[in-house]
């Protein structure tokens, strides 16, 4: 299924943050590499403003429950508008640690804060670092933690990071210099 890279949707959004065509290219590759023709239960892992999840389900994404996780309470707000001017089907906004959610996922999507802290620069806006920097082994043993046998998440990375991955069967994109898209499958077989 070919979906449009550019979203012409006018998203709502804090002045610290901006999305970029990283998500709108991520949401792409669910279309084209997605071993699925309907989810059940999708999440959105450090869901932002929602833009992820709305984006999927504006290009007609099948499935019967979407969360959209975020732990910065900041981004409520804006999530809530923008799932009611163009989110389709049962699309729920949550404000919580993902790391403390006990659901199991069929797909999970995520631009997730993946650059490490003691290699880059700081900024002085707390909220917007928190949507930067974060522990991208840590963030994806949670992934592999929170999917159900047989599912799948895609994942943006820095390339510039090393960091251990949890899986036995991947696959990653280079989307551009400094960011690849991970693609996870889960065996079905996986106990969990």
């Amino acid at each position: 299924m070919q979906t449009n890279l550019n979203s012409t949707i006018d998203y709502v959004q804090p002045d610290f943050y901006r999305f970029n065509s990283d998500s709108l290219k991520l949401v792409e590759l669910v279309f084209s590499k997605g071993r699925r023709e309907h989810y059940d239960l999708v999440a959105d892992f450090g869901s932002g403003c929602g833009i992820l999840g709305i984006e999927l389900s504006q290009k007609n994404l099948s499935f019967t429950k979407m969360d959209l996780i975020e732990y910065q309470s900041e981004f409520y707000s804006f999530m809530k508008e923008n799932i009611a001017l163009f989110g389709k089907g049962d699309i729920v906004p949550l404000i919580k640690n993902y790391y403390r959610v006990n659901k199991k996922y069929d797909l999970i999507v995520s631009n997730p804060p993946y650059f490490n802290p003691d290699h880059n620069r700081i900024g002085e806006n707390e909220a917007r670092n928190l949507c930067r920097f974060g522990n991208m082994a840590d963030f994806l043993e949670l992934i592999q933690k929170s999917l159900k046998p047989g599912g799948e998440a895609f994942v943006l990375a820095s390339r510039e990071e090393k960091f251990e991955i949890p899986f036995e069967k991947y696959e990653e994109i280079s989307l551009h210099k400094k960011v690849s898209l991970f693609h996870f499958c889960l065996d079905e077989k996986t106990e969990q």
